[in-house]
Formats: structure tokens, sequence, C-alpha cells
């Protein structure tokens, strides 16, 4: 699928595969929540996350896609909340978690949107109509498992699932399913 492409642009390709693999298995180890309901370890647990997840983003952003901003309000947005629950995380109450979360899936929406059409100028529509519809759904479900679970299981959930779905939608940007994405040309 990549024997087509010069050299420098499949080790480009490559590189994004491995970083959204990264990504991904950062999202099963959130979901697991190996540190339980302890907050004192949880929410540092939860920020380091975040600036995991902003670092593997700018990587793939500006040497995978090339592009300057893809991604700009999002990562910024991800390593305020990676600052403030690692070193504030023991003055939040749950009600302020649950807003950051939700906040933060926003983001996640608007910049997977921009980035479909971004990339897919022609068909990122569709992309973002399906970005729309996953990460609606992943609001609504944080706030109605708030209500009703314990906010490390929401919030590990929420991230986990987020971080994996950004890990399958880069490593299909970076490959390119049977043809060569715009943005290796």
């Amino acid at each position: 699928m990549l024997q087509h492409l010069p050299r420098e642009q499949w080790e480009r390709a490559i590189l994004g595969m491995l970083l959204s693999t990264l990504a991904i298995l950062v999202g099963v180890l959130t979901v697991l929540n190996p540190l339980g309901e302890e907050r004192e370890a949880f929410y540092p647990y939860i920020g380091t996350v975040f600036l995991v997840l902003s670092l593997i983003e700018t990587i793939v952003t500006f040497h995978v896609f090339r592009r300057r901003f893809t991604f700009g309000s999002k990562v910024l947005f991800q390593i305020l909340l990676g600052v403030i629950f690692i070193f504030g995380g023991k003055y939040l109450d749950i009600p302020t978690a649950i807003l950051f979360f939700v906040l933060y899936l926003s983001f996640f929406i608007f910049s997977h949107i921009i980035l479909g059409i971004d990339l897919y100028p022609n068909k990122g529509w569709g992309m973002a109509i399906l970005i729309g519809i996953i990460g609606g759904g992943l609001v609504g479900f944080v706030v109605l498992l708030a209500l009703r679970w314990e906010i490390a299981e929401v919030l590990s959930l929420a991230l986990g699932l987020s971080a994996i779905l950004e890990g399958l939608i880069l490593g299909y940007l970076s490959l390119g399913v049977n043809r060569t994405p715009a943005y290796l040309r």
C-alpha cells in the first residue's frame, strides 16, 4: 500500500501509524484505569494522559500531516487540562471535572471535523458527520454516566475511548486506505 510512495512520505506514514498505535494503547490503559478511585493518584494520571496525547498529536500534525494548526486549539486545551489535573486535581470537585471533560470532547469533535475537511476537501463532510455523531455520543455518555457511576470510572472510560478513537483516526489518515491521502502527495 505504501511502496509507491517516495521514501520520505513512506517514513511519515509509518511514523503516523506508530503514533496512532501508541494513542490506542494509551486509550486502552486509560479505560482499564489501573489507579482506581483515589483522587490524589487518579487525577494526575488523567492529566498525564492529556499531555501524552498532546505530544502525539503535535508530532503527527507537524511531521506527518505537515500542517501547523490542525489540532492547535485542542492540543493547547489538552495541555491546560493536563496541568490542571496534575497540579490541581485534589482541588477539583466532580461537577468541575465533568465540565472540563465535556469541553474537551467538544474540542475533540470540532478539531476532527476541521481535520476531515482540511485533508479531504471533497469528501471530508462524511468524516465530519461521523465524528460529530461519535463525539456527540461521547459527550452524552459522560454526562449520563456521571449521574450514576463513580467519577473515576466515567472520566477514565471517556478519555480512554476518545484516545482509542483518536488513534484509529490518525492511523487511518496516516496510512491511507486503498489510496494515497492528499497530504502525502
